[in-house]
């Protein structure tokens, strides 16, 4: 779904939805639940395609400022 993930507004019109590192990726929601079901859904592809898990002692959910 083109454009379905916004991603975390950190300037004025400037959005970030993810960092890649070798083996980490940082993925950023304004938390809306359909953005983090988006996340889920190519999370899930991906390891499909891949045959890769996510390493589950490495999870973090992180929420600062967050009034909704």
């Amino acid at each position: 779904m083109e454009g379905f993930i916004r991603g975390l507004e950190v300037a004025a019109n400037l959005f970030i939805s993810h960092l890649l590192f070798v083996d980490d990726i940082y993925l950023f929601s304004n938390g809306n639940i359909n953005e983090i079901k988006e996340f889920k859904r190519i999370l899930d592809l991906f390891m499909k395609a891949t045959r890769m898990q996510v390493n589950q002692g490495k999870p973090q959910l992180i929420l600062e400022g967050f009034d909704r």
